[in-house]
């Protein structure tokens, strides 16, 4: 939403008059432009936390709801995308499906040519290669010269956004951490001050590139990334994140042991990410974990009988307290 549109919904249903809302900080004629036609270049920022106030409500909160304002040209452009891609994946008539393929290799072609002018093209850019090499045939998945472009662009980096976090989210699905860890390297630890949104992108970007290695069993890999995770965690506790890498401690445990215990507790921690996360479906996790213990250990009736005896052993887990501790895992 606009925040010129905000400000006019709340003074309205809060029945504050325009000329005593708007008293210090716009002209009538400007406030009228400002509210029916969202002209907000006259708006100074400044007037902000003023405004805030009037709403009874936080800057912040001013700034949340009114974000649209504040997005940049390149920010809409990629915005629209994921609207898009959304819509593509739900649309059920073939003709319209096609009309959204021709808007989306448009933007494709855009994102080539200005991906080195802003790093959110560049997101887009890798974004789009990454969610539609196999639906669309002009568009390929990310390959190596990508890889060495954002290398040479995150080299001379000094301050790295949301959008920095997100291309490397999606490299972790077509490369290793070896190829990406030099970048990595640049990209954590996280400064201290960082968004909420940077740091979930973050943790994300970790967990599906720990994923990767567990299944191509590179288990010396697998625990240099978990103990990236491991530090981000003792920097920006979360107990969801630290659910998750206690999940992947165990099942490295597993794998490398072979004790139930390590997958029993495996599937107990993804039970209980599940009870607070609705996103996340048990079946397809249950597949999952079933899918990478077999071909690990290979196929036997045990590793499913495993699991559903798993099941029954969720009532009898402690959930972990709020004070959590965090211990690394060490090469052997």
């Amino acid at each position: 939403m606009l925040i010129s549109q905000f400000i006019k919904k709340i003074r309205s249903q809060n029945n504050i008059p325009k000329t005593k809302f708007y008293q210090d900080i716009m002209a009538k004629k400007t406030y009228e432009q400002f509210e029916n036609y969202n002209n907000e270049t006259k708006m100074r920022l400044n007037h902000l936390p003023l405004i805030a106030e009037r709403l009874d409500i936080s800057t912040k909160e001013l700034i949340h709801y009114g974000l649209d304002s504040f997005k940049n040209r390149y920010e809409q452009i990629y915005d629209s995308f994921v609207l898009l891609l959304n819509v593509y994946f739900s649309a059920e008539d073939s003709i319209e499906k096609e009309k959204i393929e021709k808007e989306i290799i448009e933007l494709y072609h855009f994102s080539c040519g200005h991906k080195h002018e802003n790093i959110c093209i560049f997101a887009l850019y890798i974004l789009i290669k990454s969610s539609m090499n196999q639906y669309i045939e002009q568009i390929t998945s990310p390959d190596s010269t990508d890889l060495a472009d954002i290398k040479q662009i995150w080299k001379n980096k000094h301050f790295f956004s949301i959008y920095d976090y997100r291309i490397l989210g999606n490299l972790c699905i077509f490369f290793y951490y070896k190829d990406l860890k030099s970048t990595i390297e640049l990209l954590y630890p996280l400064s201290e001050n960082c968004s909420a949104t940077v740091i979930e992108a973050a943790f994300t970007t970790l967990e599906n590139l720990l994923l990767g290695e567990i299944k191509h069993n590179n288990m010396i890999n697998a625990m240099e990334v978990l103990n990236i995770i491991h530090n981000t965690l003792v920097q920006h506790p979360s107990y969801k994140h630290h659910l998750i890498y206690l999940q992947f401690a165990d099942l490295i445990r597993y794998l490398q042991t072979l004790e139930p215990k390590f997958l029993f507790s495996t599937w107990n921690y993804i039970q209980i990410i599940a009870q607070a996360d609705p996103q996340v479906n048990l079946e397809e996790q249950k597949k999952a974990l079933n899918d990478i213990v077999k071909e690990q250990t290979g196929s036997t009736p045990q590793i499913t009988g495993l699991l559903e005896i798993g099941e029954n052993f969720s009532s009898s887990l402690e959930k972990p307290t709020d004070k959590i501790t965090y211990f690394k895992i060490e090469e052997s």
